[in-house]
């Protein structure tokens, strides 16, 4: 399972890195969190479709980060299910992305 934590900056703290990154990992559940640092413009844009779009590629990339660091730790993760629900997700919202046009490979 990949865990996506979004980093929002606000008035006491600030993420202190710039896009994503993986954090705590759990064998034994099969786990993986992937930390999403939300930049400022995103927290002003009043677009619900563009913040939505945001989340579904951050999303995704952290879909795909996950996979690459359960990969290497030797643990078998679909990749393809979860991107699967992520689609479903975006089809029922009805709102397309920047991916659409490309290969999820």
């Amino acid at each position: 399972m990949v865990n996506v934590v979004y980093h929002l900056p606000g008035s006491v703290c600030k993420p202190d890195y710039l896009g994503l990154r993986t954090a705590t990992f759990s064998k034994n559940e099969k786990k993986i969190q992937v930390q999403v640092s939300v930049e400022a413009e995103w927290i002003d844009s009043r677009d619900e479709m563009t913040v939505l779009c945001y989340i579904y590629e951050t999303a995704d990339e952290a879909l795909g980060l996950g996979f690459d660091e359960m990969n290497r730790r030797g643990i078998e993760y679909d990749l393809a299910a979860d991107r699967l629900f992520l689609d479903s997700w975006k089809a029922a919202l009805g709102f397309r992305s920047n991916l659409d046009d490309l290969s999820k490979d």
